[in-house]
């Protein structure tokens, strides 16, 4: 709660932020956004996700390197595994690591 401009510096500080959007999702939009994890995840941690995708605002980042080289990979190990425990154990400078409460509220999705 009320993490957002930490969570931002800690990505600024290795990549370039190119847009920011603010939203509140409704049902309908998290559960499309979530839908590659449907099936995979237990339906209550999934049904658990949309809720907590459809609890308040979320804020939309668009990220690009510095370099002009794919931001996946380095963004996907900044972020951390899932589950914010493991993040703390295996990556503990990981946004999920700093600021993960669950694995359905780790911060960033």
């Amino acid at each position: 709660a009320g993490l957002a401009g930490l969570v931002l510096d800690v990505i600024s500080d290795s990549f370039d932020v190119t847009a920011l959007r603010q939203l509140t999702l409704s049902k309908p939009e998290a559960t499309e956004f979530l839908e590659v994890y449907k099936g995979v995840l237990p339906l209550g941690e999934f049904n658990a996700a949309v809720d907590e995708f459809t609890s308040g605002p979320c804020i939309a980042v668009e990220v690009a390197s510095r370099d002009g080289s794919s931001v996946l990979e380095p963004f996907r190990d900044l972020c951390g595994p899932p589950d914010p425990e493991l993040a703390r154990v295996l990556r503990p400078k990981s946004l999920r690591a700093q600021f993960g409460l669950s694995k359905t509220r780790n911060a960033v999705h």
